[in-house]
């Protein structure tokens, strides 16, 4: 599960106590459900597997008064953005995807890196407000 709110996690409040506020919050706070992969063999395709276990992941998220349900899909996979915008998903054109990986997610991770400050600001917040 992923969740966009400060209330649910603890390292949040720290930052808050710190006096920084680390992105803007949304006005109505709420989780959000995340599915990490969804894959159907071959052989089961245009059966209903698919839209039963999102639409079971929907009820889930409604249970617990989740805002979203939500998940990724390569840009080239056309089978499955047919099938998600066949449901009522939208695409989020808005949102990039980064990645850390290797020694540049250890050079951030040690404990001498001083982020770097800019002074672009995009969207509700920056990032590394």
């Amino acid at each position: 599960m992923s969740f966009f709110c400060f209330r649910n996690w603890p390292w949040a409040a720290t930052c808050l106590k710190a006096g920084r506020l680390c992105w803007r919050l949304p006005s109505r706070c709420r989780a959000g459900l995340y599915l990490e992969d969804l894959y159907v063999k071959p052989g089961y395709r245009g059966r209903g597997y698919g839209k039963a276990i999102l639409k079971k992941l929907a009820a889930i998220a409604l249970e617990r008064q989740c805002g979203r349900l939500e998940w990724w899909c390569l840009d080239w996979n056309r089978p499955s953005i047919d099938f998600y915008l066949s449901l009522g998903a939208e695409p989020m054109t808005d949102w990039t995807v980064y990645r850390l990986t290797g020694d540049t997610l250890k050079n951030l991770a040690a404990p001498d890196h001083a982020p770097a400050h800019s002074s672009r600001r995009s969207g509700a917040g920056a990032a590394g407000d």
